[in-house]
């Protein structure tokens, strides 16, 4: 009976952070729905007849197709320049065995410390003095700064876990560097991409 009592109790417990987390997405579902008078009048009552030209009005006023272009591009070049130039740095950092790319990759790390009110001032000087304020150009080089630091931190930490022995067959069937990159070490990459680019976005 205890063993029943409890899992009841659980199960309750369930139920109600359930509900307590779906209330605020059942209110704005229905909210959507109604006119600001219906929204007035009866509160979270389900709405008598759903509005859908509000959504219309909504993508009208807000400018959203607009907006989601310019969020399409930056996200995308901000991504692809990030995992590119940030696996090939960490790439060299991991593997490079001395004082000065250990001091680069230290650098990284004391970056990642700094909060975004202590360089939010010079980044908005410096893009008002390049013109690049209000710009995609300049929405793009922010996001991709601001992403460097974090995203060397991980790549170097991954790439430490990859075996050394492809690439040394790689460089014995005579690949160069860079090849051997892309085609050995890139491809074991994949779950680090991914995690770059849910954090990216």
């Amino acid at each position: 009976m205890r063993k029943i009592g409890n899992r009841i109790f659980y199960w309750i417990i369930i139920f109600l952070a359930t509900v307590i987390f779906l209330v605020p997405f059942y209110i704005s579902i229905v909210y959507s729905f109604k006119t600001k008078r219906e929204i007035a009048q009866t509160g979270a009552a389900f709405p008598s007849k759903l509005h859908f030209e509000n959504y219309a009005e909504a993508i009208k006023v807000s400018n959203f197709l607009n907006a989601f272009e310019n969020s399409l591009i930056v996200t995308v070049c901000t991504v692809a320049i990030v995992i590119v130039v940030c696996s090939m740095a960490s790439y060299v950092i991991a593997r490079a065995n001395s004082r000065f790319y250990n001091g680069v990759y230290y650098i990284f790390l004391a970056t990642i410390m700094l909060s975004f009110q202590v360089i939010m001032l010079p980044l908005y000087s410096n893009l008002n003095k390049l013109g690049l304020m209000n710009t995609l150009i300049g929405m793009i080089l922010t996001m991709i700064g601001l992403s460097i630091p974090y995203t060397v931190f991980l790549y170097s930490g991954f790439i430490k876990t990859v075996p050394k022995t492809m690439e040394e067959a790689a460089y014995v069937d005579g690949a160069g560097k860079l090849k051997t990159f892309w085609k050995i070490v890139f491809p074991l990459l994949k779950p680090i991409n991914f995690t770059v680019l849910i954090i990216t976005t």
